[in-house]
């Protein structure tokens, strides 16, 4: 137990005062009378009773029935040898009640604002009848509300349960009250009846009413201890096959444990498709299995039988834990500009391209690896780092730079480990690549964790930062979707900058440029992004349309006019692709340019649901230049 400088000087002082003021212990009136048998099920009252030293002594002298504010006085009493809490500290200083549970439920018994000092407390079954009882107990907490204490554990109408009361401190002793209350736990306690959730959520729960079920208890996949306390159920439908997870890492403050069953009935012993108890350095769970699409699973959600905490608020939600599309080299998420960009290695896997790379650090592997695929726009000096960018607590990250596209065949241009305190004084681990690049080029960008093990995880974004000669003549976008130009065709307006909206983006489509429009060393390439996940059409034109400002067209404005000809057609991936790729003609050549053309570009795209007009596509801003020699 952790107990600040300032808690201690407290507790300190609190022993000094009952020294101080110690007296003999008074009398009071213990057990009920002749006859009396406790109110009625749900009644609050106060029963003076102050608990017995010895457990042997308290279904005669302070056997209590029913629900509310009972009286507790440790004034002269002595730390019992046995029973104690298995597996955690003796409670100290300790006094036994023989209490009857008026009805069925989860009984809980609180301190809380009853005393003052850091009490504990601990519930046994009265399994030897009126003696003390043996074996585990049934429930135990230290701190639950600041120094206080809570326990809950399921009861049945009419047994029996010895209560055991005391402090954390040797000689700390008090007088007080402790409630008792008998709720009832939620309907999705027992596997028989799991409360049904759909989609990815968050999906809430509520352990703190919660029982320990028979079912779901011996599990290997869940590590050296097989079982799950004050456990829920659910059961939870897949709409895509593949990885899956259910996740409370972020979403709760309890110390949660997870298991994922196939469905239909409570599961038998050994069904669990996973189980999760820790993520990594995180006490709450990551449970992955893999979904088929159509079926039901059955999720347990509770908490590892050592964990004292009496339950918990909070939420999971079910991931798709599919590895992102540029976890490939062959499949790099296409970039342009300085960023920053995403990155989340959390799904990542680690491929085997770009490893064993000398002058990567001590550890030459890249684990749960990105790529991404960036263009030029100046010669001269780019830095890549991620330092000061980190959304996750690990930063230890390595970045590799490639020259060209595509999957590395030879070794990279530059590679770093740590960016160290001279390049990143707040997160020294984070990554800082220098190289030198040629206007135009492409090149490839490998970013990783230093770390091997699988369970960590960094995130954030990095950015990309030229010095240098700009490239050729750059190309100036207009015809915007955001007001400046013609009205968009049902007043659905852009941001500044973008093409009009559509049905998945507010923002309306962007196009942009980067590398040069020179006849002779064409390395244009028009980048598209703010898009749906569909096809997307790059077209040139000769000319402009309404003055610059662009005329209705579908659910946005076409912008270029004149002689038309299609480039060529994208899939976007993440709302994004571009005009060239690899194995397509340059723009000069495809689009059959001589030097001093002026030419405007624009992407058309497909927006399959009815948004705005009949029409089903939008488009970008356009982007107009002239070609240089």
């Amino acid at each position: 137990m952790q107990i600040s400088i300032g808690s201690l000087t407290i507790l300190a002082a609190l022993a000094a005062t009952a020294a101080a003021q110690h007296k003999d212990e008074p009398t009071i009136a213990k057990g009920n009378p002749p006859g009396h048998y406790g109110p009625p099920p749900g009644t609050s009252f106060v029963v003076l009773v102050g608990g017995s030293d010895d457990c042997a002594n308290a279904a005669v002298n302070d056997a209590i029935t029913g629900t509310g504010t009972f009286a507790v006085n440790t004034v002269g009493a002595t730390t019992g040898v046995a029973p104690q809490p298995v597996g955690f500290a003796t409670i100290k200083n300790d006094v036994w009640f023989y209490w009857t549970a008026p009805t069925t439920g989860a009984a809980r018994l609180e301190t809380c604002g009853g005393v003052t000092v850091d009490t504990k407390a601990a519930a046994w079954a009265a399994n030897n009848g009126t003696l003390c009882p043996s074996g585990t107990q049934l429930a135990y907490n230290d701190d639950a509300c600041s120094l206080q204490t809570r326990i809950t554990w399921p009861v049945t109408a009419g047994q029996s349960y010895f209560l055991q009361l005391g402090a954390f401190s040797e000689g700390v002793t008090y007088t007080g009250t402790f409630t008792l209350q008998v709720l009832v736990p939620p309907t999705n306690d027992a596997c028989a009846t799991p409360l049904a959730v759909i989609g990815d959520g968050p999906h809430s729960f509520d352990t703190t009413l919660c029982t320990t079920g028979t079912e779901g208890q011996s599990e290997t996949l869940c590590g050296a201890n097989t079982a799950i306390a004050r456990d829920l159920w659910f059961e939870w439908t897949a709409t895509v096959s593949g990885p899956i997870s259910v996740v409370t890492v972020g979403t709760t403050t309890l110390d949660t444990k997870v298991a994922v069953y196939p469905s239909g009935g409570c599961p038998a012993v050994g069904s669990a498709l996973a189980c999760n108890d820790d993520y990594g350095t995180s006490p709450q769970s990551v449970a992955a299995f893999t979904a088929t699409a159509g079926v039901t699973y059955l999720i347990q959600l509770g908490q590892d039988p050592t964990n004292t905490a009496a339950g918990g608020t909070g939420t999971f939600r079910m991931v798709d834990t599919s590895p992102p599309a540029h976890d490939n080299c062959a499949t790099p998420m296409i970039i342009s500009g300085a960023g920053p960009f995403p990155f989340d290695t959390t799904f990542a896997t680690t491929g085997t391209e770009g490893q064993g790379v000398a002058g990567c650090g001590p550890n030459t592997t890249f684990t749960k690896d990105l790529w991404y695929r960036w263009t030029a726009t100046q010669n001269g000096t780019v830095v890549v780092t991620n330092c000061g960018q980190f959304t996750t607590t690990t930063t230890d990250t390595k970045i590799a730079v490639y020259d060209g596209a595509g999957c590395p065949t030879a070794a990279p241009l530059v590679c770093n480990d740590d960016a160290g305190s001279a390049n990143c004084s707040t997160q020294t681990l984070a990554s800082y690549a220098v190289f030198t690049a040629v206007c135009g080029n492409t090149y490839t960008i490998h970013l990783g964790n230093y770390s091997t093990a699988l369970t960590t995880n960094t995130a954030g974004t990095f950015t990309v930062t030229e010095s240098g000669t700009p490239c050729g003549p750059p190309a100036t976008p207009f015809c915007f979707g955001d007001g400046t130009g013609a009205a968009c065709p049902c007043g659905n307006s852009g941001t500044a900058g973008n093409g009009c909206a559509s049905s998945v983006n507010a923002n309306g489509a962007n196009l942009t440029t980067s590398g040069s429009a020179t006849i002779s060393g064409d390395t244009l390439a028009l980048l598209g992004s703010g898009m749906p996940n569909s096809s997307a059409l790059y077209f040139q034109g000769t000319g402009t349309l309404g003055g610059g400002l662009g005329v209705a067209f579908g659910d946005g404005l076409r912008c270029a006019g004149g002689s038309i000809i299609r480039l060529g057609t994208k899939n976007n991936v993440a709302g994004a692709s571009q005009y060239p790729v690899l194995g397509d003609l340059s723009v000069s050549v495809r689009g059959l340019n001589s030097a001093g053309d002026f030419r405007v570009y624009q992407v058309w795209y497909r927006n399959a649901a009815a948004f705005c007009t009949p029409s089903t596509f939008n488009l970008s801003n356009g982007v107009s230049l002239t070609w240089a020699p």
